[in-house]
């Protein structure tokens, strides 16, 4: 392979490397592990532990909710309840079958994630399936669990804001159970690497490969 057909196949890689990283589509991605939620985040996030909210009766809706920096409300149909205990309380409904909905976040927000289950009449954790919906649909999770840390996080890798999340149950045959969440977390995600920076890098790296080939030639050439 001579010079110039290297020179060209570096190009060509560098362009499918470009078009690699740059979708024509806007990428939401999902996680269930919340330290790998947290990694592709910036820091500064908020988290709401949710222990404001009563657990010795019903709270009306909206909830608005804020840490100085980032804001957001709370809605559902009817009333909120408290689940949980007194030292770990946890947001849920008064009614098994609203679905409790997060929005107006200020500012726009590209992540968002926390623990989300099931509850029953008596605000303790049962099993059950529980669904969560990001942008109206754009992007799901569902999981059927019995566990208090069941993570669902959605995270916008474009920079489109989030401009809600819902959550609700799949209802069971003969019972009710109640949508639960707890340790909400609101913030942005970690820059992504812009293409141009990443075609920039890797033409680099093939001119010095190509550099460096011409300068062993020459050397071999004096040499003979």
């Amino acid at each position: 392979m001579n010079v110039l057909t290297k020179t060209v196949a570096l190009g060509t890689l560098a362009t499918s490397i470009m078009i690699a990283a740059n979708p024509a589509q806007a990428a939401i991605v999902q996680y269930t592990n919340r330290a790998s939620f947290l990694n592709a985040i910036q820091p500064g996030y908020y988290l709401e532990t949710f222990n404001s909210v009563s657990i010795t009766g019903t709270t009306a809706s909206p909830i608005n909710f804020s840490n100085g920096t980032y804001s957001y409300r709370a809605s559902v149909p009817d009333d909120f309840y408290g689940a949980g205990s007194n030292a770990n309380r946890w947001l849920s409904t008064n009614i098994a079958t609203d679905t409790i909905t997060f929005s107006n976040f200020s500012p726009a927000i590209t992540a968002i994630g926390g623990y989300f289950f099931a509850s029953n009449v008596n605000g303790a954790l049962t099993a059950g399936t529980i669904n969560a919906t990001v942008n109206g649909g754009s992007s799901s999770l569902s999981a059927s669990t019995n566990s208090a840390l069941n993570f669902f996080g959605f995270v916008s890798t474009d920079g489109t804001p989030l401009t809600s999340l819902e959550t609700f149950i799949t209802q069971p045959n003969g019972a009710f159970i109640w949508p639960t969440v707890n340790d909400l977390i609101v913030g942005q995600a970690q820059p992504v690497p812009e293409p141009l920076t990443i075609l920039g890098t890797a033409t680099a790296a093939g001119l010095g490969v190509v550099l460096k080939r011409r300068a062993k030639k020459l050397t071999t050439n004096k040499i003979d």
